[in-house]
């Protein structure tokens, strides 16, 4: 198993971040948060340590980070479809994790998952 870090780039309250990760799943403690200051040209690191209430949550799933939505909270789907299907919400001021169902997916169980977030599917143009 590849346990190499991957990084992925975030909107962090207005400026450039980024999450620094390995494969995340139920026994994972942490992650860097970095984000950039434009003026000093220089990257500040955070380190999170994700809620007690992690491994309750996500359990053995391995799970990656899509990105960042508002100011607070960091989404993170799994990488190949369950049934029933969730992505997970890490809100990152209060520390807490939820977990949402995703219906509607279908019964492709194993299938890779491409999850994105901020999407507004227009079906006018499909018709």
């Amino acid at each position: 198993m590849n346990k190499a870090p991957s990084s992925t780039l975030i909107n962090y309250n207005g400026k450039l971040g980024g999450i620094r990760h390995g494969f995340i799943e139920g026994g994972v403690a942490g992650y860097e948060l970095w984000d950039l200051d434009i003026e000093k040209e220089d990257w500040s690191r955070h380190m999170h340590i994700l809620p007690p209430m992690w491994k309750q949550v996500v359990g053995e799933t391995r799970v990656y980070v899509v990105g960042m939505i508002g100011t607070s909270e960091v989404v993170f789907s799994p990488f190949v479809k369950s049934n029933p299907f969730y992505i997970f919400h890490l809100n990152i001021e209060r520390n807490s994790i939820t977990r949402v169902e995703i219906k509607g997916t279908g019964p492709l169980e194993g299938q890779q998952v491409y999850t994105f977030i901020n999407h507004i599917e227009n079906v006018k143009l499909i018709m």
